[in-house]
């Protein structure tokens, strides 16, 4: 499964960045994102570990953040920041699905 701008961006809103240095990314999840339907928690982790560039993430269920610890030569910073700002780039979006699996499916 292709993932389009619009599936991105559907995530994106549902996002509020923390704290953002080169290579670590920390966002408040918001739970409403349990509202879109047909996809898990354990789907979007596991989506989430697929993505290339990314090294590692820890969600903490308890306050709701997501830290992310990725390659910064491979996923741009600038990337990150456009993506927390409703933005989409074709370069965002071939990351996503270069290593996508069909988990969202």
């Amino acid at each position: 499964m292709q993932i389009e701008k619009n599936d991105i961006l559907n995530f994106a809103k549902y996002f509020t960045k923390i704290a953002h240095t080169r290579g670590r990314l920390r966002i408040r999840v918001s739970p409403k994102i349990r509202e879109i339907s047909g996809v898990s928690e354990a789907e979007l982790k596991a989506k989430i570990a697929s993505i290339s560039g990314i090294k590692e993430y820890k969600f903490n269920p308890l306050i709701g953040s997501l830290t992310i610890f990725y390659d910064s030569q491979i996923f741009k910073p600038q990337l990150w920041e456009e993506f927390l700002s409703g933005q989409v780039s074709p370069e965002l979006i071939s990351l996503v699905n270069s290593t996508a699996n069909d988990i969202c499916s």
